[in-house]
């Protein structure tokens, strides 16, 4: 995955913004071919995630977590501006103890409107 000019200089202090981040570089230190949220916030977070996607020029990211509350979750995303587009895998790039191997993982994807 490609550096973030925005995430790169800036740290965001809301914890959206810092749920948005800790997606950006779990997904850099994973190789990713898209930004993962693997590990999704709150409800009331869910603005702040968006908007510091917007901000950092993100136009797309999948949802992978296992949460109970996965509906709401995408219902908020659609709310603040993100468009559901279906079922997508990410595709992780792994090192156990020097060997490097691919790890898919399933989730939906969202497009940053």
């Amino acid at each position: 995955m490609t550096e973030n000019k925005y995430f790169e200089e800036n740290k965001p202090t809301t914890f959206g913004g810092i749920c948005a981040f800790d997606a950006y570089e779990h997904s850099k230190a994973r190789n990713t071919d898209i930004i993962e949220a693997d590990d999704l916030m709150f409800d009331d977070c869910v603005a702040d995630f968006v908007d510091t996607l917007r901000n950092a020029g993100v136009r797309e990211f999948v949802v992978t977590t296992r949460t109970t509350n996965l509906a709401d979750i995408a219902s908020l995303l659609e709310f603040n501006g993100c468009a559901l587009r279906g079922v997508a895998t990410v595709t992780r790039q792994n090192d156990m103890n020097g060997n490097p191997f691919k790890h898919v993982v399933n989730g939906f994807k969202f497009i940053v409107c």
